[in-house]
C-alpha cells in the first residue's frame, strides 16, 4: 500500500507508464490562488491481504489518473503546491483524515477559501433497498463491509461545513458495481442504482456517468475515460474555459468515445440549488 503524501512526493515507480498527450508539454497558466486547496485521490490496488479480493478487481489507470490531475491543479487551476494532498491507494482512515482536513482547512479562510476533490476509483452502492446508499471505496474495505467506506452523505457535508466560496469535485467512479475493469461485487452482481445525494453549499459536481452504466477505461492512454477527455479539454483551452463548456466538451467526446469502444458513459453534473443560476459560468480557475 501507497502511503498518504503530500504533494512533494517522488513517484518514480509510477511515472513510467504516464504516456499520454495529456501528460506532457501541460500549460503553466501563472494564476496562484492562496486560498485554493485540492485533494487528489487515486485509488487501483484492492488486491491486497484487507480486502482479499483477486488483481481483477484493480481499478486500472488510477494512479496515473490522480498524478496527472495534481499536475493540473497546479499548473492549471491555480492550485498552490503546499495546498495539496495526493493520496495513492489510500485507506479509509486516510481518506476520512485529509476530507476533515480539507474541510477545516477552508473553513478556516471564513468564507474566502476554494477547493477542489478529485477521486478516480471504485464506487460503490449500498445493497439494501431502503438505502442504496453510494460510497467512495478505500482499498481496505471489502464490498461485504461497505458501511466502513465513506458516503458521499459525508464528503457533502464536510464540503458544505467548509463554507466554501466555490467547491468543484470530480469524481470518475461509478456506483452501480461498475469498475474499469471488474465491479468490487464480481461480474454476475445485482446491479445497484445508488440514490443522489443532497448538495449542498456552493458545490458542483462532476461525475463520470450516469448511475446506469459504468465509468469505463481508456486503454490506449492509459487513463480513465472520464479523466483523459477533461484533461484534454484543460491542456487544449489553457484552462481558459467556464464549466458548462467544460462539460459539455467532455460529455461529447465521452459519449463519442465510449460508444467506439462498444460502451456506454454519459458524465453528469450536479449541483447545489444555491449555485443554480452561476455554476455554469465559474471558470475552472
Amino acid at each position: 500500500m501507497v502511503n498518504t503524501r503530500k504533494f512533494n512526493y517522488n513517484e518514480t515507480v509510477y511515472r513510467h507508464t504516464l504516456i499520454s498527450d495529456i501528460d506532457r508539454n501541460i500549460p503553466s497558466i501563472k494564476v496562484i490562488n492562496k486560498n485554493k486547496y485540492a485533494l487528489i485521490i487515486g485509488n487501483e490496488g484492492y488486491a491486497n491481504k484487507y480486502t482479499g479480493l483477486s488483481k481483477n478487481f484493480n481499478v486500472p489507470y488510477t494512479r496515473n489518473d490522480a498524478l496527472i490531475f495534481k499536475e493540473y491543479a497546479v499548473k492549471m487551476l491555480g492550485v498552490p503546491e503546499k495546498n495539496i494532498t495526493l493520496l495513492l491507494d489510500a485507506g479509509k482512515n486516510e481518506m476520512y483524515e485529509s476530507i476533515l482536513t480539507l474541510s477545516k482547512q477552508v473553513r478556516d479562510l471564513a468564507g474566502k477559501g476554494q477547493l477542489v476533490f478529485y477521486y478516480a476509483g471504485h464506487g460503490l452502492a449500498d445493497t439494501i433497498p431502503t438505502r442504496r446508499a453510494p460510497y467512495l471505496m478505500p482499498v481496505d474495505i471489502p464490498p461485504s463491509e461497505i458501511e466502513d467506506a465513506i458516503s458521499m452523505e459525508f464528503l457533502y457535508t464536510k464540503i458544505w461545513e467548509s463554507k466554501s466560496l466555490k467547491s468543484i469535485v470530480f469524481i470518475d467512479a461509478s456506483f452501480n458495481n461498475g469498475g474499469r475493469n471488474m465491479g468490487l461485487r464480481g461480474p454476475s452482481a445485482q446491479i445497484v442504482n445508488p440514490r443522489t445525494e443532497l448538495i449542498s453549499g456552493n458545490t458542483v459536481v462532476f461525475s463520470a456517468t450516469t448511475e446506469n452504466h459504468t465509468a469505463n477505461v481508456f486503454h490506449d492512454k492509459k487513463h480513465g475515460l472520464f479523466t483523459y477527455f477533461l484533461l484534454k479539454a484543460l491542456k487544449e483551452t489553457r484552462g481558459n474555459i467556464n464549466l458548462h463548456k467544460l462539460y459539455n466538451s467532455v460529455k461529447t467526446n465521452v459519449e463519442k468515445k465510449a460508444s467506439a469502444l462498444g460502451k456506454h458513459q454519459t458524465p453528469i453534473t450536479l449541483n447545489s440549488t444555491a449555485v443554480d443560476e452561476m455554476w455554469q459560468e465559474w471558470k475552472v480557475q
